[in-house]
């Protein structure tokens, strides 16, 4: 059984200022401890920024979408470049999970260095593959690396669109 979200824009914006050029909440009446016109928010152990309103936890780029459109997303908020803390409206793009996921960076464990590359020793080759509707796809086993790069970019571009993300 699901719960209405009773926070609406107009009682966000009765608590917290919003600038979309710069991705900040502002508090303004005072709360508790908290003044006007203070930095709203907190970073998260998973990286994102979040706001307590009327005793709830809200992650900032989904208070931001409600604060510029009237209405929570209906699914995920893309940060467009990437970075988790930057909640600059012109980052912020509605996406399903499948696209969400297909704008996440290389790994930092990567081996290959390149998202979606690994090295098959069975084979001795690189395997190249992404991920797209739920699905695996197989783009090949190439000699090098450069290869594998060209066709896994080309494979991203072709399958996740402006989604698409090679770093």
């Amino acid at each position: 059984m699901g719960t209405s979200n009773p926070l609406t824009q107009e009682i966000l914006k009765t608590c917290l200022k919003y600038e979309p050029e710069t991705g900040i909440f502002y508090h303004l009446p005072k709360r508790g401890l908290m003044r006007p016109g203070e930095v709203a928010g907190s970073p998260t152990t998973n990286g994102y920024i979040q706001i307590t309103v009327k005793g709830k936890g809200y992650q900032s780029h989904r208070l931001a979408w409600l604060y510029m459109t009237g209405s929570f997303p209906a699914d995920q908020i893309d940060h467009i470049n990437g970075i988790k803390t930057d909640n600059r409206w012109q980052n912020l793009r509605e996406a399903t999970k499948a696209q969400n996921q297909a704008n996440i960076r290389t790994r930092k464990d990567s081996r290959s260095g390149i998202k979606g590359v690994r090295w098959d020793r069975s084979t001795g080759k690189w395997l190249a593959e992404i991920r797209a509707n739920n699905k695996v796809i197989h783009v090949g086993r190439f000699k090098s690396l450069d290869d594998a790069v060209r066709e896994i970019r080309d494979a991203r571009n072709k399958h996740h669109g402006d989604f698409a993300n090679h770093g």
